[in-house]
């Protein structure tokens, strides 16, 4: 992972405080918005991103993936489980336990592998 990619962590959390300094010293702009009831909000892929929810909500997502880019996806998910495999070694290190058993921050919620295997079936399948 690369040294500098907090982000991929999720264990930040960037305030309207962070975000001026970011802007300030690192001429880093970002958008603050809120989504109201029956609104849908596009993230664009590799695209950092936070959410705050000021209610009880229910989130429903859907990922695209292009062929092109499962690679990255595939590269992506191997980072995050050395991420998580690190942080329960340094845990483990220090006499603690991980919060669950399978971290779910780092979970793979986008599932590339499985995807891409059943993207492979359903070619074959078109093949026969």
């Amino acid at each position: 992972m690369q040294r500098n990619a907090v982000w991929k962590s999720m264990d930040f959390f960037l305030t309207a405080k962070h975000r001026a300094m970011l802007k300030e010293e690192y001429g880093v702009e970002s958008w603050h918005f809120e989504q109201h009831q029956d609104e849908a909000v596009f993230i664009p892929a590799g695209c950092p991103h936070q959410v705050r929810n000021l209610k009880s909500c229910i989130k429903v997502a859907i990922d695209f993936v292009s062929p092109e880019s499962a690679s990255q996806c595939l590269e992506l998910t191997q980072e995050r489980r050395q991420l998580t495999l690190r942080e329960n070694q340094l845990l483990s290190a220090a006499g603690q336990e991980p919060d669950a058993p399978i971290d779910r921050r780092h979970s793979d919620k986008l599932q590339a592998e499985l995807m891409i295997a059943r993207a492979a079936a359903a070619s074959l399948a078109q093949l026969r």
